[in-house]
């Protein structure tokens, strides 16, 4: 594509960064942190010009490798397809393709290999789709005539600009500079509309995915030019098949993008298969929410054989809203977690060994019942549902212990015996450890000031009594915690 030579806004900001470094110039009796970082080969500027109804946008180059300080180079692009276009080569054009990025992730962290240029694009992308916008960026904010600049990552190197004609001066940028930056209000959230339950009628699988998001395997990263048209669908039905089992005799497929499918019509019983998944993620070290039923994706055309789908359906919903959509200003980041691919065989044999035993899979459902409500801010009833699992453990061991002694089952449930006298005969007959009866018995005071007094729990409280409830209650999970990878997409 023709490129423009923005050559004013070159003039322009070559003489706003030769007079930054020059230390004679600056205005006194103020601090500019920055300064340290203003250095070469690089620093790149994407900025925003309005003109009456229209714009000029472009991205500036200073400090250029070989150059002395104050030379730039500018490209000036009007509109968001021309964004797109050059994107692919823009670090090319100005030779930023091997300058490295000053904010160095760690391992754990997976972004896609953007160039400087690329991502000044990409902030200048999201500045043009929200009207002229910049988006929020408290640290490194100062305005100028009620025109906003915003200091990004990497300090110092990348900068994104807003003004309106005519530009402001040297100086009455340098002098806002020293002033401390303002907080924006922050943006109201609207509340998420009900939705209709899925429909099993013309269903022929369902499907959820889990929460937070978790890829397994190589992420989809989208192009800097789909992600600047807002044209990259990462979430889709044809997203690749990575593994197959079965869990308790439900066809179990899981995708690229996180997707567990359930193959059955019903619903109830795809429900409790994709959670025996997210269970056994959460109690291996990867925090996952249970899925209701409301937010079961439904599937149709689906082909048994090679895991494909015609259709589907999904309440919008926090879980499913990334079904092929994007933020609203449609380059924002999307936060998820990676797994290698080779923990699905292990991932889905572990839910099935839970799966098949009745009483075992039930409490692995009670217990990721009970960390969602946890992690949902539910702390009462997260420590109800914790009880539960506690006092089942004390039921069974009660039982088992008279059996042994030949009482008949109807015998015993005539013995009317309290949960703190069952767990007064498991400690007396070796059961139950000293350390644990005294945990069991304190969260019994508890719950029953929960119950009968109607007082809260607190997020300690309901940590505590899940985190015996899971000791009391051993499930198959990995022998060695998982580390997933931070994912932006």
């Amino acid at each position: 594509m023709p490129l423009r030579r923005a050559r004013s806004l070159e003039s322009w900001l070559g003489g706003l960064i030769a007079a930054y470094q020059d230390r004679n110039v600056r205005p006194r009796h103020r601090t500019f942190s920055n300064l340290t970082h203003l250095r070469k080969p690089t620093q790149m500027y994407a900025m925003s010009v309005r003109h009456g109804n229209g714009h000029l946008s472009a991205i500036v180059l200073a400090h250029r490798k070989q150059e002395p300080n104050g030379v730039c180079r500018a490209v000036s692009l009007d509109n968001l397809e021309e964004l797109a276009k050059f994107s692919g080569s823009a670090d090319d054009y100005f030779g930023t393709r091997d300058i490295v990025r000053d904010d160095q992730l760690p391992d754990v962290i997976v972004v896609p290999e953007t160039g400087v240029a690329a991502q000044a694009l990409l902030l200048l992308a999201a500045s043009l789709r929200s009207h002229l916008q910049p988006p929020t960026i408290s640290p490194g904010t100062f305005r100028v005539d009620q025109q906003r600049m915003l200091q990004t990552v990497p300090p110092g190197a990348l900068w994104l600009t807003t003004y309106r004609k005519p530009l402001p001066s040297h100086r009455e940028v340098l002098v806002a500079l020293g002033r401390p930056p303002r907080r924006a209000p922050k943006a109201a959230v609207s509340a998420p509309q009900p939705s209709p339950l899925p429909s099993s009628d013309s269903a022929e699988a369902f499907a959820a995915y889990a929460e937070p998001t978790v890829w397994f395997g190589q992420p989809p990263f989208p192009s800097t030019k789909e992600r600047i048209l807002s044209r990259a669908t990462i979430w889709s039905i044809d997203e690749p098949l990575l593994h197959r089992g079965t869990i308790a005799g439900v066809e179990t497929f899981v995708y690229n993008g996180g997707r567990v499918l359930a193959a059955t019509k019903d619903a109830s019983a795809a429900q409790a298969t994709i959670n025996q998944v997210f269970a056994v993620l959460d109690r291996s070290g990867v925090a996952s929410q249970a899925v209701p039923l409301l937010e079961l994706v439904s599937i149709g055309g689906f082909n048994r054989s090679d895991g494909t789908s015609k259709t589907s359906k999904a309440t919008v919903t926090p879980r499913n809203r990334l079904l092929g959509m994007r933020d609203s200003d449609g380059i924002g980041a999307q936060t998820s977690l990676q797994l290698p691919e080779d923990v699905l065989k292990p991932l889905l044999e572990l839910a099935d060994a839970c799966a098949q035993d009745h009483d075992m899979a039930q409490q692995s459902l009670r217990l990721l019942s009970a960390t969602s409500l946890l992690r949902g801010g539910s702390h009462t009833e997260a420590f109800v549902s914790g009880w539960t699992l506690v006092e089942r453990y004390l039921q069974r061991g009660f039982e088992s212990f008279w059996a042994a002694q030949g009482r008949s089952g109807k015998a015993i449930k005539d013995m009317d015996w309290t949960a703190a006298q069952q767990a007064d005969l498991l400690l007396a007959v070796g059961v139950l450890l000293p350390k644990v009866s005294a945990k069991v018995h304190a969260l019994r005071k508890r719950r029953n000031a929960i119950v009968h007094d109607l007082q809260s729990a607190s997020e300690a409280e309901a940590t505590e009594c899940i985190g015996v409830a899971a000791q009391l209650n051993p499930l198959p999970a990995f022998p060695k915690k998982l580390t997933p990878r931070m994912v932006f997409l």
